[in-house]
C-alpha cells in the first residue's frame, strides 16, 4: 500500500531522471495524497530513450471503469499485471516512473494510528513503478505499482510500493515492443538495507497540510 508519499527534494530532480526539459514548477511535498496533482516521467513522443514530465492526478481512471460507482486506483498490485486482463494494454505501453522521497505507512500503537515514514538511508530521490492513463480531451491519471513488502516496511503494512533501483529505471520505460518479462522481474521489494523506518508526527494524517517537520522522526524508535 502507498497512501501518502513525499518528494522533499526538488533540486537536480531533472537531472537525476534525465528529462530534458521541466515545463513548470517544482516544489517540494511532505504529505502527498491521492487525487493531487504529481510529476510523472514517461518515455518522450519523439524518441524511446527520451523522457517528458508531466503532471498527473494520483489515481488512475481506467476507460473500462465506470468512475461512478468506484474510486480511482492509487495502487495496483504487481502480480495483477500479468494475472488481469484489464492491465495488460497499460502495462505494455503506459508505464511511468513517480519520483519520491519516501512514503508513509501507519500502524495502531494503543487507540492511535501512529505514522511511520520509510525512506531511503542516504535520504536520496527514488523512483515509484507506476502506470497511467492518456485519454485525449482528458486529464492524465497515474497509479502506483506495488509489491509484498519487506522486513523494514512488513511490521507496517502487508504492501509496500515498488520502488526501483536506478538500473532498472530505464527498462521500466522501455518502448513497449521490447520483451517485457525482465519488466516483470524488476517488480520485487526493495532491498531492506537501502530503507529506514521511523515514527513521524500525527499532523501528517491530515490531507492537505504539509511542513518538512513531518519528515523528521519524533521519538528515537526506527525500525532497521
Amino acid at each position: 500500500m502507498c497512501g501518502r508519499f513525499t518528494i522533499a527534494i526538488t533540486i537536480g530532480l531533472a537531472e537525476r531522471f534525465r528529462v530534458p526539459h521541466v515545463p513548470f514548477d517544482l516544489l517540494p511535498r511532505y504529505n502527498i495524497a491521492p487525487s493531487e496533482k504529481i510529476p510523472v516521467i514517461t518515455r518522450g513522443t519523439d524518441q524511446p530513450q527520451d523522457r517528458a514530465l508531466t503532471m498527473m492526478q494520483w489515481g488512475l481512471e481506467p476507460e473500462w471503469t465506470d468512475m461512478n460507482r468506484v474510486r480511482p486506483l492509487i495502487n495496483i498490485r504487481s502480480e495483477s499485471l500479468s494475472e488481469k486482463s484489464a492491465f495488460r494494454t497499460l502495462f505494455l505501453r503506459n508505464r511511468c516512473l513517480v519520483p519520491a522521497t519516501g512514503f508513509y505507512e501507519w500502524r495502531m500503537e494503543g487507540k492511535r494510528r501512529q505514522p511511520w515514514y520509510i525512506t531511503r538511508i542516504d535520504r536520496s530521490l527514488f523512483a515509484f513503478a507506476g502506470l497511467f492513463t492518456n485519454r485525449p480531451g482528458e486529464p492524465h491519471t497515474c497509479a502506483i505499482i506495488t509489491t509484498p513488502p519487506n522486513s523494514i516496511v512488513a511490521p507496517l503494512h502487508d504492501r509496500m510500493p515498488a520502488i526501483l533501483g536506478q538500473d532498472q529505471e530505464t527498462g521500466w520505460l522501455m518502448d513497449p515492443v521490447a520483451d517485457h518479462q525482465p519488466v516483470l522481474r524488476s517488480l520485487v521489494p526493495a532491498p531492506a538495507d537501502d530503507l529506514v523506518a521511523y515514527r513521524v508526527s500525527r499532523r501528517v494524517n491530515t490531507p492537505g497540510i504539509e511542513s518538512p517537520e513531518f519528515i523528521r522522526p519524533v521519538v528515537q524508535e526506527s525500525i532497521s
